[in-house]
Formats: C-alpha cells, structure tokens, sequence
C-alpha cells in the first residue's frame, strides 16, 4: 500500500468512524423522543437506513483490506488501531444496545410490521458481523507489527 493509500485508507476509517458515532448519538436523541410518542416511527427508520449505509460501507473497507496489514505504514497503524478499538469497544456494543432497546420500544408501542423487525434481526446480525471482523482486523493488525 502506498503512502497515499495508507493515507486513504485512514482518512475512510476515520471519516466512518467520526460519522458513526455522529449517528449514533442522534439515534439515541430519536430512539429517547420516539419512546415518548415526540416523532414518528419515520424519523427513527430514516436514521435507521443512514446508520445501516454507514454500518455496511465500514464493513466494506476493512473485508477489502483484511488480510493486508503488512502494507499499512507503521505511522498510520497505532491510529487504525485507535479508531478501530473505539468501533469495537464503544461504537458496536451502543449500536447493540439501542437497536436492541428500539425493539423493546416497537413491542411496547404495538409495532406489528414484520418488516420492520426482519430489519431489525438483520441489523443485529450486521453489528456482530462488523464486531468479528473488526476484531480479525484488529488481531491481523497487531500481529503484523
């Protein structure tokens, strides 16, 4: 990987990163106002779709690197790995944790569509997805040092 790439490549993480945790928070605020009947279910599906766009693109970059660590330069390995260790340890487990609790709201709510909570299940089984493949990344990361 070139300079330039290595330096891409950063810039990708960190800008996902950054715009996850943005999401995040604003999924908390919704998720809060949605349970106390504030906004619609359409606002909470809209930052739905945008987290799930962010979650997948995240998920593409580091597939398409796995395995490639060796060709990331020793002076953007401790930031990857900054970045990364965040998504692992504060960025999926919130993620877990409000799509679990948006359930809880739907059941409470009467939410009956079952495409909704299709959706939901699918999310679910994306963050524990990202979850393994950060953690490979991160072990693939580590050793190559």
């Amino acid at each position: 990987m070139s300079i330039m790439d290595a330096n891409v490549f950063f810039k990708n993480i960190e800008t996902l990163t950054l715009r996850r945790d943005n999401l995040l928070r604003k999924f908390r605020r919704l998720l809060r106002d949605y349970a106390k009947g504030r906004i619609e279910l359409d606002d909470v599906l809209d930052i739905l779709k945008t987290l799930r766009r962010s979650r997948r693109a995240l998920t593409k970059l580091l597939r398409d690197r796995l395995g490639i660590y060796n060709d990331i330069r020793e002076g953007y390995l401790e930031l990857v790995g900054t970045l990364l260790e965040f998504t692992t340890i504060v960025a999926i487990n919130e993620e877990e944790e409000l799509l679990r609790r948006l359930g809880k709201v739907f059941e409470k709510k009467g939410v009956k569509d079952s495409n909704i909570f299709n959706e939901l299940r699918n999310d679910l089984e994306e963050v524990k997805e990202l979850s393994k493949l950060v953690t490979e990344f991160l072990n693939g990361l580590y050793r190559s040092r």
